[in-house]
């Protein structure tokens, strides 16, 4: 996957949770722009864990094969889903 596809997904805004999933099929939370950065030559990328005491993971974007929106908790469960239709996941007031 291209690093610019990656990086459409970490630059909406308002941001949404996205999970990459890698060729090995390991899947990646990203919970906050916050939590992943860019090398400047674009050929790595550090994650870093919401969980307390976490872990960092380094991960080249050449493997992530795909992207998805997640709709599940912050527990770690994921769920991917294509992006809702421009309602961002919020219920419209009646």
């Amino acid at each position: 996957m291209r690093v610019d596809d990656i990086k459409k997904a970490y630059g909406l805004r308002p941001f949404r949770a996205f999970v990459m999933r890698t060729a090995d099929g390991r899947e990646f939370r990203v919970e906050h722009p916050e939590f992943l950065a860019f090398a400047p030559d674009g050929r790595e990328m550090t994650l870093y864990s919401a969980e307390p005491g976490g872990w960092v993971d380094h991960i080249d974007p050449m493997l992530v094969v795909s992207l998805g929106y997640s709709t599940g908790s912050s527990n770690g469960d994921s769920h991917p889903s294509p992006p809702a239709g421009g309602t961002n996941g919020k219920r419209k007031k009646k």
